[in-house]
């Protein structure tokens, strides 16, 4: 072989590799942009996930302590409603208790 085919077959080995190369930098670039871009995606369906399930959980927080102040409220009506009407049922033996003690200290 002469060495004008030889330094042209090195020449051409040289552009090949620069070939191979600029193309491999370049799958690497489309690859890291991939990867950039599912990792992008995922993190979003995971922050909505949570956002859903924060929601969610909200939700059946707020259903739940709501049922619990309407048993409260129910459970505090009905004692208000004992108390009342053990006071109307009582009431004229209180008083007279009262007024009895009020005269008996006051003739001591």
């Amino acid at each position: 072989m002469e060495r004008k085919e030889i330094l042209h077959r090195i020449v051409e080995a040289e552009r090949q590799a620069k070939s191979l190369v600029s193309e491999a930098e370049a799958r690497r670039d489309g690859f890291s942009r991939y990867l950039e871009e599912k990792t992008a995606e995922l993190r979003r369906e995971h922050l909505e996930c949570a956002e859903r399930r924060i929601a969610e959980f909200d939700l059946a927080a707020r259903a739940s302590s709501d049922g619990l102040i309407a048993e409260l409220d129910l459970k505090t009506e009905r004692d208000l409603n004992g108390i009342h009407s053990e006071f109307e049922a009582n009431r004229e033996v209180w008083a007279q208790d009262l007024f009895n003690t009020a005269i008996w200290e006051d003739l001591r």
